[in-house]
């Protein structure tokens, strides 16, 4: 895959992790790429006291390439390793342009690319979307609540 990088932004604030970047515009279906993918590491939130682990998810959002030909759905593809191998996690049926990995697990990486797929073209499937990653936060248990002091002597 030969990716020209339009532009490039990676921001790590605390417990989000979001990464960007563009791709060549108005490929051939064959080659078709999208415009841009995003991926963002959120936590799930849970009450006060608890613990839960693997509270995390990424969520995607891209945008499909423009008509013709007609998009008629999307794969998205996840793997642990820049540049692949990759399995597919998504098969959609109709085009869509987020997507929320909700089997993340806390201290891994993960990378992540999209297609685009047309059933009436040949191949049906676009290449690879630009690769983006998001890194999942290590697990922690929340903190104690409701402290109070019982005695003192």
């Amino acid at each position: 895959m030969n990716l020209r990088w339009i532009w490039a932004l990676v921001l790590l604030v605390g417990i989000s992790a979001i990464a960007v970047a563009q791709a060549p515009q108005a490929p051939t279906m064959g080659q078709q790429k999208h415009a841009q993918a995003v991926a963002k590491v959120k936590p799930v939130q849970h009450a006060v006291g608890t613990a839960a682990a693997g509270t995390h998810s990424v969520v995607l959002s891209w945008n499909n390439p423009a008509a013709p030909p007609t998009i008629t759905g999307n794969n998205v593809y996840r793997g642990t390793v820049s540049g692949g191998p990759y399995g597919k996690i998504f098969t959609g049926a109709s085009p869509i342009t987020t997507y929320t990995d909700s089997t993340v697990s806390g201290g891994t990486t993960y990378y992540y690319v999209v297609t685009a797929v047309c059933s009436s073209c040949n191949p049906t499937e676009s290449a690879f979307s630009n690769q983006v990653q998001a890194a999942v936060p290590q697990d922690q248990p929340a903190p104690p609540s409701q402290l109070t002091v019982t005695s003192v002597n």
